[in-house]
């Protein structure tokens, strides 16, 4: 199906916008919290594949040629997936989130070359739509999640757990219809054209940063990113909170995506620390998913509007004592990911995998 069809059994139209010279997009990266794992195109495969630092195929590019093919790369994913999402099939849902994600992170990991005054208004519309996207998304995790979970029961959860399960997935179709409305609509459509000017014409500032040599430009980027996450592993408590695991979660996503921004440019050497970022994020993702599983498991315990609006009450064919032994399972997650997390934390802050952009950071 090419991108101007209509998605069949929506009644909606992908409307055509030309992806100029789009280069390989970035990996289409299922996983926890939706967008934490690897793919067939993972950090790994292309770790695998790359050389010695400063020998990717693009070694000899200027800051714009790299930000160019980054931005179309993924403006490429969003509208391969855009058809399967406005359909609700769920692994196109999934990555044309990614798509999002990574639009948005990688504009902000070139913020210091860039125009923000250009920049910040394609990033805020980023944010809308990533977060229409992802009221989809999110209730495709948990709902397949139960499903897995109710499946490895006995009697499958009997009848409360066909209430639970038809309870999401009508929450899930109410997603949908909004998700497809947005589609729709022209502030997306106007999106979709800011998004492709933004891989034919980027806007610098000052203008001459353009020139800069991508190599330079992606050892700061990278450094920058890896900090920021440094910081926040070293600012963490023996035992932290939750939200503080999810916000180094987000930490490690962006350095993840700030490597794999610039490995056509550094080479292997990128390739191999994001595949190595990518083991934090994905372990933390899936601890995220715990949380979020959990709150809504409990949310569902203390409501009794089933979404009909008929008041059932959701104890009174078991749900309540269904619930409370599925967020026990959550929990028991939850405490094993705590001790895996330092694990491929210690593995990912190897000094080794970072020479390539600490040689040459200031003392």
């Amino acid at each position: 199906m090419t991108h101007g069809e209509p998605a069949p059994g929506t009644g909606t139209e992908a409307r055509p916008v030309p992806v100029p010279g789009a280069g390989a997009a970035p990996s289409d990266d299922p996983g926890g919290s939706g967008d934490s794992g690897g793919s067939a195109d993972s950090a790994d495969e292309a770790a695998a594949r790359g050389g010695p630092v400063g020998t990717g195929p693009e070694a000899g590019a200027d800051a714009e040629a790299l930000l160019r093919r980054v931005v179309t790369g993924s403006v490429a994913q969003l509208l391969r997936h855009d058809p399967g999402a406005r359909q609700g099939i769920p692994e196109d849902v999934h990555k044309f989130r990614v798509a999002t994600r990574r639009l948005r992170s990688d504009l902000g990991t070139f913020r210091s070359v860039l125009d923000r005054a250009w920049s910040r208004p394609r990033r805020d519309e980023l944010r809308w739509l990533g977060g229409e996207v992802g009221a989809v998304r999110d209730l495709d995790v948990f709902t397949d999640r139960l499903g897995t979970r109710l499946a490895a029961r006995s009697d499958h959860g009997g009848p409360a757990g066909e209430t639970l399960l038809d309870r999401f997935r009508g929450r899930r179709a109410a997603a949908l219809t909004r998700l497809q409305a947005t589609l729709r609509g022209e502030r997306y459509r106007a999106l979709l054209h800011l998004l492709v000017d933004a891989g034919e014409e980027p806007r610098f500032d000052p203008p001459g940063a353009a020139a800069t040599p991508a190599a330079d430009l992606a050892r700061r980027v990278v450094g920058r990113a890896w900090r920021a996450l440094a910081e926040g592993v070293e600012d963490l408590a023996p035992d932290p909170p939750d939200h503080e695991l999810h916000e180094v979660r987000i930490l490690a996503k962006r350095c993840r995506y700030a490597a794999e921004a610039v490995a056509p440019v550094i080479g292997g050497e990128a390739a191999r620390f994001a595949a190595a970022v990518e083991a934090v994020q994905t372990v933390l993702g899936d601890h995220q998913d715990t949380v979020v599983a959990e709150q809504v498991l409990a949310e569902a315990a203390t409501h009794e509007d089933d979404g009909r609006g008929d008041g059932e009450t959701v104890g009174s064919d078991g749900t309540a004592a269904l619930v409370a032994e599925l967020i026990e399972a959550e929990r028991a997650d939850r405490r094993r990911l705590r001790a895996e997390w330092p694990v491929v934390w210690a593995a990912a802050a190897d000094p080794d995998l970072r020479r390539w952009f600490t040689a040459t950071e200031p003392g």
